[in-house]
């Protein structure tokens, strides 16, 4: 009898759950609004992991690991590159920026700028030589808290704010403005950086520079889909 009337309270949660999530108004209430509801988070689940495993698994993986070897980001961890570090706001703008993509097609797409190239291959008076390159890797190095050659990084850090204009877009400190999803190179996450922290991936995104893309999925997927993924997506990040 007991092992019934578990069966049956427990038949009669999932119901009252399915009901109260069949009664989310997903277009109309605002993501950060949604967030509040008490039946959002399974709810978004359910409607954003076959989403996410038909539209953004091939490049995220089934894992939202990423892939440094490509530039894809890991979906899987809590540090995102725009938004002011608030929920509301992180919410907001991973609907944002699932709705206009990055560097697409879209008229209002995300990061129009790119990270420069300061290797062979960059803008003739943007070059920097080979030592100068270590200088600001070394730099990096320090920032995200690894081991680093310190008298280089000394000389990396007059080149940040002078020459190479590093200082523009990931700031003072190194910490990034989330304005236009520039990085925090002081992130001691490993899986924070999107193309890897060594000292050779971070050299390497000095010399060949960074542009990695998003496709705009606003138009193609509901605005409800992008609600449940991005609450989905921030709910589980860890």
């Amino acid at each position: 009898m007991r092992a019934c009337l578990q069966v049956a309270l427990a038949l009669s949660a999932l119901l009252a759950a399915d009901a109260r999530a069949a009664d989310i108004d997903w277009n109309t209430l605002p993501v950060e609004r949604l967030a509040t509801l008490p039946a959002i988070a399974p709810a978004a689940a359910a409607r954003a992991q076959p989403v996410y495993a038909r539209r953004c698994a091939a490049c995220h993986g089934a894992d939202r690991a990423g892939d440094t070897a490509r530039g894809v980001p890991n979906l899987a961890d809590a540090v995102w590159l725009w938004g002011d570090g608030t929920a509301d706001s992180e919410l907001e703008a991973l609907v944002e920026t699932l709705r206009v993509g990055i560097r697409s097609a879209h008229p209002k797409t995300r990061a129009v700028t790119v990270m420069p190239a300061y290797g062979a291959g960059g803008r003739p008076e943007a070059r920097l030589s080979l030592a100068q390159i270590e200088d600001l890797t070394q730099l990096v190095l320090a920032l995200s808290g690894q081991d680093h050659d310190p008298a280089a990084a000394q000389r990396g850090r007059a080149l940040y704010a002078g020459a190479a204009n590093c200082i523009s877009c990931h700031g003072p400190d190194g910490s990034g403005n989330s304005d236009y999803g520039a990085s925090d190179l002081t992130v001691r996450l490993p899986s924070a950086w999107v193309y890897g922290r060594t000292p050779e991936a971070i050299r390497d995104s000095i010399v060949r520079g960074r542009a990695g893309t998003c496709p705009a999925w606003g138009g193609v997927l509901p605005e409800a889909d992008l609600k449940a993924l991005a609450l989905w997506l921030r709910g589980t990040a860890q």
